[in-house]
């Protein structure tokens, strides 16, 4: 939580660096058939790669907008804060950051339906399938309405001071065994 501020925006954000990974190209296609706005913040992985130029003939700032890198962290702490809700369709991720420091911002997110991430975070939070498939865009339409409709996802952040006293118990079970 860098900073109560927030910049409004009426669409979702999705936070990573542009490349076939992480699927943006997919989703902003998937976007425009929903007709659901999506901010896209990060820097292209490689300048030269083809999936980024693929990615940025899709951009038209009315559905898909790429904001680019945003190195500030109370900025985009106030990104994160502002948009309805938070969407991440990678292809391989066990414990995302974004997903974490979303639900810290108090913003909905939606993640890909990935072992790692559904013994992380369980039911607190929207599953998604590929957005190669079609329906990918029902599914973003209907998480976009929701954080529309006031969305609220209760999922646990520790602070930095209750990681550290939960390591401290770690290391203390340890020596005492």
């Amino acid at each position: 939580n860098a900073s109560p501020e927030s910049e409004p925006f009426d669409g979702l954000v999705y936070l990573a660096y542009i490349r076939s990974i992480k699927n943006q190209l997919e989703v902003a296609m998937r976007a425009k058939e929903a007709q659901v706005p999506v901010k896209f913040v990060g820097g292209a992985w490689a300048a030269d790669d083809p999936y980024v130029e693929a990615f940025r003939r899709v951009v038209d700032n009315r559905w898909v907008f790429w904001e680019g890198e945003v190195r500030d962290r109370r900025r985009l702490c106030a990104v994160v804060r502002g948009a309805k809700g938070l969407c991440l369709a990678s292809r391989f991720e066990a414990q995302p950051l974004a997903l974490l420091e979303s639900l810290a911002c108090g913003t909905p997110v939606m993640g890909p339906d990935l072992p790692g991430i559904r013994a992380s975070f369980g039911n607190a939070i929207r599953y998604c399938g590929p957005p190669q498939r079609a329906q990918f865009a029902g599914e973003l339409k209907s998480f976009y309405g929701d954080c529309r409709a006031g969305l609220k996802q209760n999922f646990p952040v520790l602070s930095w001071a209750q990681v550290a006293a939960r390591i401290a118990e770690v290391y203390h079970a340890v020596s005492q065994s």
